[in-house]
């Protein structure tokens, strides 16, 4: 209980302010520095394989008492005016997908060189919420730690953010999703960094060095046509309620 009043308030006070600032990347693999690359592309045979995009920010200003996190991801479809099969991860046990995509913050298994874990703990959350509109799609993850154990941030540092975890099952065969050739490009829009305190925060809503990864070699212009940003933490608050 004391965890979530003292998260739940510094959600609070930061609504009331909020400003631009620091720096995002999003890569497939891991950090750039790390081998991280900005397309991948599936041949949409059978596969039990999963790959994964990191995403990770840069402060401009410390936070000494960080806690938790929310994500926002924007994909968009090329070509097609409605999101394939294989794309919508809605969870529910009706979508043919649904279940196959994941938002973790464990960051053991990559390289942290480039870029360092900011939780320093096992951190609760996950995937939050995925919504379709015609061809595009909605990712929001959360993510946080023990608001009575937070860790300290520092500016000018890159640290990772979450990984988004994309099984590549049901391409093919019974029980298949229709889909997995589209062209896919995926933009990191905006990661809202959190300490327990009145005003500890920032919220990261632009490239650093690169923010769109693609899948299936979609194109750039795809990346620039994906939805505006959406600074709202109501799925946050809902969490730690």
């Amino acid at each position: 209980m004391k965890k979530a009043l003292l998260f739940s308030g510094a959600l609070l006070a930061l609504t009331s302010s909020m400003a631009l600032a620091g720096g995002l990347n999003f890569y497939w693999n891991d950090c750039v520095g790390d081998g991280g690359v900005t397309g991948k592309t599936f041949a949409c045979t059978a596969s039990t394989a999963t790959d994964a995009a990191i995403g990770s920010f840069i402060l401009s200003n410390p936070i000494p008492d960080f806690a938790g996190i929310e994500v926002v991801v924007d994909l968009q479809a090329e070509g097609v005016p409605t999101m394939p099969a294989w794309w919508d991860f809605t969870p529910s046990a009706t979508q043919c997908h649904g279940t196959s995509l994941a938002v973790t913050f464990d960051f053991s298994a990559l390289a942290n060189n480039t870029c360092l874990d900011p939780f320093g703990q096992p951190a609760q959350g996950g995937l939050a919420n995925y919504t379709v509109t015609g061809n595009r799609a909605r990712v929001i993850g959360v993510g946080a730690i023990d608001a009575l154990n937070p860790t300290s941030l520092v500016s000018a540092t890159e640290y990772y953010g979450f990984r988004l975890a994309l099984k590549k099952d049901k391409a093919t065969g019974a029980g298949s999703c229709a889909g997995c050739a589209t062209k896919v490009a995926l933009v990191l829009n905006s990661i809202n960094a959190v300490g327990v305190g009145t005003g500890s925060h920032e919220f990261v809503g632009t490239p650093a060095t690169n923010a769109c990864i693609t899948y299936q070699g979609a194109g750039t212009g795809t990346c620039s046509a994906t939805p505006a940003r959406n600074t709202s933490w109501g799925q946050v608050k809902s969490l730690y309620r």
